[in-house]
């Protein structure tokens, strides 16, 4: 699901209250969701606020275990914090909040060039679908090749 953040837009989080807790380190927190505020500089030390696509308002902060609360000596530097607070109105915003910090996967697609040989196969990816602005990546490999991969025994 898609989101916004304070960085784009204001978002009300007015109201929200805790729901749940998170682990997750400080720089993955920016990366998904873009720098923090500073909190209220008194309970919170970094403070996000993201609103979902269905509407739904979470907020993301630590709580009194920063230096604003504690102090130099015994508080702990945000970008150190690994377990933050998650608010929000409705439960659902703490699994909405996991599923954006899951790491992405990738898919790959790999076309099969069927050919007399070796050349005739390369020659066919050149000539009909080589394009540097393409993403799509072109293999060119024996039927041998192919049934290692697949670790299959040829049916001859």
């Amino acid at each position: 699901m898609n989101f916004t953040t304070h960085n784009d837009s204001e978002i009300n989080s007015i109201g929200t209250g805790f729901i749940g807790e998170i682990e997750a380190d400080y720089k993955t927190l920016k990366k998904i969701f873009g720098q923090p505020t500073e909190g209220d500089k008194f309970k919170m030390d970094a403070h996000w606020e993201i609103q979902f696509d269905n509407g739904m308002v979470a907020t993301i902060y630590n709580w009194k275990d920063g230096i604003s609360y504690n102090g130099r000596t015994n508080g702990v530097p945000k970008t150190k914090i690994t377990e933050w607070h998650v608010g929000g109105h409705d439960d659902e915003v703490l699994e909405l909040v996991k599923k954006a910090l899951e790491p992405k996967k990738t898919f790959y697609s790999i076309r099969v060039v069927l050919a007399e040989d070796y050349e005739d196969a390369v020659r066919n990816v050149e000539d009909n679908y080589f394009n540097e602005s393409n993403p799509l990546c072109d293999l060119v490999l024996t039927k041998e090749e192919i049934l290692k991969i697949f670790k299959r025994k040829s049916t001859k």
